[in-house]
């Protein structure tokens, strides 16, 4: 049977209006928005959400930009990511530097790794795509993402300290 299944057709229908069925597929999209809307530009303050501590779920694991944005607003959202943007463009950087195909293909592949997390978390929670339950890394309470977002880190900085003594080319 190759057509989707209930779930995964109002995934897509949540996706286009979330207000057309708040209170099932689409509660989630609607409180993320609820909580993006309520933050403005600088929030209600670190620790101050009201979102979490309703019956919002996902809230600290999916959907925590949600709550970034309400506790930390606009200027908060766009901290994390340029400190996201600061990590990725440091790893492109040296992945043009470096010479050795298998230190390039892992540096752009963690880089990748980064980029596709943080699009799709952001289109899940905005509402600009369906929500695919990718976490935010780093950020997320997810023990495997965390342990594996950080190896991937490790591994770069491996490779980037290589380059920097002259082992690597």
């Amino acid at each position: 049977n190759s057509l989707p299944a209930g779930y995964q057709k109002n995934r897509f229908l949540s996706a286009i209006n979330p207000f057309a069925d708040k209170y099932d597929s689409g509660y989630q999209l609607v409180n993320g928005l609820i909580a993006f809307a309520s933050g403005g530009w600088f929030g209600k303050g670190l620790g101050n959400s009201v979102r979490k501590y309703t019956d919002f779920p996902a809230a600290s694991t999916d959907s925590i930009l949600s709550i970034i944005v309400e506790e930390l607003g606009l200027v908060g959202f766009l901290v994390l990511i340029c400190l996201f943007g600061i990590i990725i463009f440091r790893i492109l950087m040296y992945a043009k530097k470096i010479k050795s195909e298998k230190a390039k293909i892992i540096l752009v592949g963690v880089a990748m790794y980064f980029m596709i997390h943080i699009f799709f978390n952001i289109g899940g929670v905005t509402v600009s795509l369906p929500l695919t339950g990718i976490p935010l890394l780093l950020i997320s309470s997810g023990g495997s993402s965390t342990i594996s977002a950080m190896m991937a880190l490790g591994i770069c900085k491996a490779i980037i300290s290589a380059y920097r003594r002259g082992l690597i080319q």
